[in-house]
C-alpha cells in the first residue's frame, strides 16, 4: 500500500513539474515573441527616422585639390562636424593645374555647381564679383564682426576682404618662404667665439623657439661667409626656374615692387623711373652676388629647386637654406635626418631684414574658401565656412594630420610653433607677409611674364648676363607682352 501511495505522489509531482515546464516554455516563447516584436518596431522606427533625416539632409558642393594634404585634412574634418546638423558634403576633386579654370567657368556663367569656391592667392583677386559678402551672415549668427576680424592677423584680414572692406574669404592655408639653419653650428660655443674674433660682434643665436634674427643684410652675409668652408656653404637658396623665381619675387615685394603698374605696364620697363630700375638691379646684384662675388652659395643652385636645396641641408652641407615652410619641417624633424646636425632640431629665420620699408611685406601664399553668391544652400554653406574659421576645429585638424601651415589665426599660429607643428620663425614670418602673390593686378599674362624673369634670373645667377642687363631684358620683354595683349 505504501508503495502505491509513493508511486501516486511521484506521478502527481511529475505531472506538476511537466505542467510547470510547459508553462515556462510558453512564457519564454511569448517573451521572445514580444522582444522580437519590440526589436522590429524599434528598427522600423530608426529606419523611419533615418529616412526622414536623409530626406531632410542638405548637401553642399566643395572643391578639393587632388593629392593635397591640406584639403585632404580640412574638408573631412569639417564634414564630420556638419553631419551633426544633417549637412553632407559632396566633394568635387580638381587638379591643381585646372582648378582655377573649372571654377571660373561656372562662376562666369552664374551657376550653383559649387556652393563653396576654393582659391589660391593667384585666383582670389579675380573672384570677388562671384562671391557673397559674409558680414551680414556673421552678424545674424550673433558674431561680433570686429571680434571675428580680430581672430586673424591684420595682414590676413586685408586679403580676406573686398574693396569695401567686407569679409569674402575664409583662409584655410597660409604659407610663406622662410630660412632654415643648423642649430648645432649656431649654438656651438667655439663657433660663436671664432665668429666674434673675426667680425668683432656676437653671432646671432636662436631663441627658445629656434628663431634666429638677423639685424640686416650685412650681418646675414657675414654669417653666410663665416660658415662657408670645405664642402659646406653658408647659404643655399633655390636658383632653378620657378623656385629661383620665387626667391627673386620675395625680394621684389620686400622692396615695395611687383610686376605691373595698374594699367599693365612693366614696373621696371621703358616707362619706369630710374629709381625703380635701380631697385630691381639691387635685388639681382644681391642674388647673383651670393654665387659670383661672395661665393657663399654654390654654382649648383642653378639646378636646384627647393627639394634639392633641402637635400643639401639634410646632408649637413649648408649652414642655412631658404624654402617654403610647408614642405620640409616635418621631414627635417625626423631623428634619422637630424643626425647630420648632431641630433638637433633645425633653427629658422625670416628674410625680413631685406624689407626696404616697414610697410613692405613679402609674398603670402594663401588659400581660402568663399561663398558662391549663386549657391542654393547658403545657410549650410555658411556653417561650413564658420567651422573652417573655428580655432578648436582647426586645432583638431592639426593634431590629426600634423599640418605645418595654419590659417592666419592669431591663436592658432603661435600654437603651431608651441606644439612643434611649425618652426619658430613661423609666427613672426606670417606677420611680415601679405602682398598679393604673384601680383596684385590679376592679369592673365602674369605667368608669361614670370617665365621671362625665371629664365633671366638663371642667366644672371650663372654670370651669363649682368644685373643691369637683367633689368633691361626683363623689363622690355614684359612691356612687349603686355603691349601685344592690348593694354596700351
Amino acid at each position: 500500500m505504501k508503495k502505491i501511495l509513493s508511486l501516486m505522489v511521484i506521478l502527481m509531482v511529475s505531472i506538476s513539474l511537466l505542467s510547470l515546464g510547459i508553462g515556462c516554455k510558453e512564457a519564454a516563447v511569448e517573451t521572445a515573441a514580444k522582444t522580437e516584436a519590440d526589436t522590429a518596431a524599434q528598427t522600423a522606427a530608426e529606419t523611419a527616422a533615418e529616412t526622414a533625416a536623409t530626406a531632410g539632409a542638405v548637401t553642399i558642393t566643395v572643391p578639393r585639390i587632388l593629392g593635397w594634404v591640406t584639403t585632404d585634412a580640412v574638408i573631412p574634418a569639417i564634414a564630420d562636424e556638419l553631419k551633426k546638423d544633417n549637412i553632407n558634403i559632396e566633394v568635387i576633386d580638381l587638379e591643381f593645374g585646372t582648378f582655377r579654370n573649372k571654377q571660373m567657368m561656372e562662376a562666369t556663367q552664374g551657376t550653383d555647381a559649387y556652393d563653396i569656391y576654393l582659391a589660391s592667392d593667384g585666383v582670389m583677386p579675380i573672384m570677388p564679383d562671384y562671391l557673397e559678402p559674409l558680414d551680414s551672415y556673421l552678424i545674424d549668427a550673433g558674431i561680433d564682426l570686429e571680434e571675428f576680424k580680430g581672430r586673424f592677423y591684420p595682414n590676413v584680414v586685408e586679403l580676406m576682404s573686398n574693396d569695401k572692406g567686407e569679409i569674402i574669404w575664409i583662409p584655410m592655408h597660409i604659407n610663406c618662404q622662410i630660412g632654415y639653419a643648423r642649430t648645432d653650428l649656431f649654438t656651438d660655443a667655439n663657433e660663436q667665439a671664432a665668429f666674434k674674433a673675426e667680425y668683432g660682434y656676437d653671432m646671432p643665436v636662436p631663441d627658445a623657439t629656434g628663431l634666429i634674427t638677423f639685424k640686416d643684410k650685412a650681418q646675414f652675409l657675414d654669417v653666410a661667409k663665416f660658415f662657408t668652408r670645405g664642402d659646406m656653404y653658408g647659404f643655399v637658396p633655390p636658383g632653378k626656374w620657378d623656385h629661383g623665381g620665387c626667391f627673386f619675387e620675395e625680394l621684389m615685394y620686400r622692396s615695395g615692387l611687383e610686376y605691373f603698374t595698374p594699367d599693365g605696364h612693366s614696373k621696371w620697363g621703358p616707362t619706369a623711373s630710374e629709381e625703380t630700375k635701380a631697385a630691381i638691379e639691387d635685388i639681382v646684384t644681391f642674388t647673383s652676388g651670393l654665387v659670383q662675388v661672395d661665393k657663399v652659395s654654390p654654382q649648383g643652385i642653378l639646378g636646384m629647386e627647393m627639394t634639392e636645396v633641402n637635400n643639401i641641408f639634410k646632408e649637413g652641407k649648408a649652414a642655412m637654406t631658404f624654402t617654403w615652410n610647408v614642405d620640409f619641417w616635418g621631414e627635417n624633424n625626423k631623428p634619422e635626418v637630424m643626425k647630420a646636425w648632431n641630433d638637433t632640431v633645425p633653427s629658422s629665420w625670416s628674410i625680413s631684414f631685406m624689407d626696404t620699408k616697414p610697410e613692405n611685406k613679402g609674398p603670402m601664399s594663401i588659400w581660402s574658401f568663399g561663398l558662391n553668391k549663386n549657391s542654393a544652400n547658403k545657410e549650410a554653406a555658411i556653417k561650413f565656412l564658420m567651422l573652417a574659421a573655428d580655432d578648436d576645429v582647426r586645432k583638431s585638424i592639426h593634431e590629426a594630420a600634423g599640418l605645418p601651415c595654419g590659417n592666419g589665426s592669431v591663436e592658432i599660429t603661435p600654437w603651431l610653433v608651441e606644439k612643434g607643428y611649425a618652426p619658430g620663425v613661423f609666427t613672426a614670418a606670417i606677420k611680415d607677409v601679405g602682398s598679393w602673390w604673384p601680383t596684385t593686378e590679376a592679369f592673365p599674362e602674369t605667368e608669361l611674364c614670370r617665365d621671362v624673369v625665371r629664365e633671366n634670373h638663371e642667366k644672371v645667377l650663372s654670370g651669363e648676363i649682368t644685373p643691369k642687363q637683367f633689368v633691361e631684358i626683363t623689363g622690355n620683354a614684359i612691356e612687349e607682352i603686355m603691349k601685344e595683349a592690348g593694354y596700351f
